[in-house]
């Protein structure tokens, strides 16, 4: 059984295949007028900015990894094969009689807030370490990746 096409369908296939592409503009080398808001990329994001994921924990949670398995596959495929530090900075709250702190306002304070960066092999930081860091930057000395891990609450509003 052969199948059979009529001719003024197959003239009419033909015809449609030269005329639209013909009704196609260009849209020259500007935008068009919507996109006039629109910043480039250059001029809306640092540097700095492309050094640096911000992750949920909820995201981690939804791919069935840890931070620290987060971290490993960072590490994994942006900057294998050499010697990776992690950069964190820890909080402390210590006596003023420890460190040299100035008297705010003529009184000594109670307590003064102390925040100390460690750059460490990340051979040498446990699990439990990086589970317990919310910002840590990941580095070769040449290569640096800031890694913010943020904890989103999901608020359900009754109607």
């Amino acid at each position: 059984m052969k199948a059979r096409i009529s001719l003024p369908v197959l003239f009419s296939l033909f015809v449609i295949s030269f005329i639209l592409p013909s009704q196609a503009l260009a849209q020259g080398a500007d935008p068009p007028r919507c996109c006039d808001a629109i910043a480039p990329v250059e001029e809306t994001s640092s540097s700095t900015d492309l050094n640096r994921i911000v992750i949920s924990d909820e995201s981690l949670a939804a791919m069935g990894i840890t931070r620290t398995e987060y971290v490993d596959r960072l590490i994994a495929g942006f900057i294998s094969g050499k010697e990776i530090y992690l950069v964190f900075a820890l909080v402390r709250i210590v006596d003023p009689s420890l460190v040299s702190a100035e008297p705010v306002g003529g009184v000594m304070p109670e307590m003064v807030k102390v925040t100390q960066q460690y750059r460490v092999p990340r051979s040498q930081i446990t699990t439990e370490q990086i589970e317990a860091l919310d910002l840590l930057q990941i580095t070769d000395g040449i290569i640096s990746i800031e890694v913010s891990f943020k904890s989103v609450e999901i608020v359900a509003v009754a109607q």
